[in-house]
């Protein structure tokens, strides 16, 4: 059986308020299933607590900012690359969602985005490592180094 893998730029197809109303429409379609489904364990109330909030902090960020008299958003950006400048790690800044924690911290999230806004840029740079560093290699030698990495995993992983 061969799988025939086809790409379609939606560019050709749809305008940019096209994609825009398709957006609106599946974010609009995703938060009322949301807000009505059982997922994850969350009653509805605790998902429409969620949106609520997180809508009334975009509505007011302006406001806090100025209430505060800083950008929270850079202020927290600040914060957080001085304790990782600092490795001040006593607050638990990366905290991944679990049993204990409702969602993932901010820090997480900050960092998430930034891998996510730099993907292109950051697989590039990787990319022009690895041929830096094995497009010099013979393929005897290259393939030791897989051998040796893959070995090493697997040892660590079985500890």
């Amino acid at each position: 059986m061969s799988t025939v893998t086809v790409e379609i730029d939606i560019n050709e197809y749809l305008s940019e308020e096209e994609k825009k109303e398709i957006a609106i429409d599946t974010f609009r379609g995703s938060l009322v299933k949301g807000l009505t489904e059982r997922t994850d364990n969350k009653t509805n109330y605790e998902n429409y607590e969620r949106v609520i909030s997180n809508s009334v902090y975009h509505y007011l960020e302006d406001r806090i900012d100025s209430i505060l008299g800083c950008d929270v958003q850079e202020m927290i950006k600040e914060k957080t690359l001085k304790t990782l400048k600092d490795k001040d790690y006593t607050h638990s800044l990366f905290r991944r969602k679990s049993a204990w924690e409702k969602e993932d911290s901010l820090a997480i999230r900050i960092q998430d985005e930034a891998v996510k806004s730099h993907k292109e840029e950051m697989t590039k740079k990787i990319h022009d490592k690895l041929n830096e560093v094995i497009g010099n290699m013979d393929a005897d030698d290259l393939y030791e180094m897989y051998k040796d990495a893959f070995d090493n995993f697997i040892v660590n992983r079985l500890k």
